[in-house]
């Protein structure tokens, strides 16, 4: 599996917290066996917490049942289009939505975060505890991926686990992305 290309084109801009950044294509298990291994992670005895962010093309109904798992919390769900004020009004008249997750235990992290993958792209975000409340807004103010990677990494302790579960660039149909600042925890770090 080699690296692949995404987010080269300059529209990313690594933060100065990044110390790890890689996309490679993925099979779905290798994806379950980090799921499991980072769910073992005690991120709260560290004073962090964890959230799902999902975007893409299926149906509502995955993402309400994501939140009716036990131990995960709706925080936003609703529909998702970029663009200027033409594509906005278009959203109403396709599939796609967003919905962000407040991971209570990360034992519950696999369950929630497979059936996002299937025709969606799902991050799982570990940030500090006293950034949650900014996140969480800036998210509901903001569509842009970019800009919302960009408020995750003010965390020099964060860690992003991506996949894209239908990319057209990969052989395998999904890609995982993995990011994580310098004073990420090192029960994670060495998965990557």
């Amino acid at each position: 599996m080699g690296g692949l290309h995404l987010l080269s084109d300059g529209k990313y801009v690594k933060g100065e917290n990044t110390v790890y950044r890689k996309a490679v294509e993925v099979q779905l298990p290798r994806i379950e066996y980090l799921l499991n291994e980072i769910s073992k992670y005690d991120v709260y005895n560290e004073n962090k917490v964890c959230f799902i962010y999902a975007l893409g093309g299926q149906s509502l109904e995955v993402l309400k049942k994501t939140g009716e798992i036990q131990g995960v919390e709706s925080v936003l769900i609703e529909r998702y289009m970029t663009g200027g004020f033409i594509l906005k009004i278009l959203a109403f008249l396709s599939s796609g939505y967003r919905g962000l997750f407040k991971i209570g235990s990360l034992e519950n992290l696999p369950q929630a975060f497979y059936p996002l993958i299937e025709y969606w792209m799902a991050e799982v975000i570990i940030i500090d505890k006293s950034m949650e409340f900014e996140l969480i807004e800036y998210i509901k103010s903001q569509n842009n991926s970019n800009l919302i990677r960009q408020q995750i990494e003010k965390d020099p302790g964060y860690f992003l686990y991506e996949v894209d579960g239908d990319n057209f660039e990969s052989s395998t149909g999904m890609v995982q992305i993995v990011s994580y600042g310098k004073e990420c925890s090192k029960e994670i770090t060495p998965l990557f």
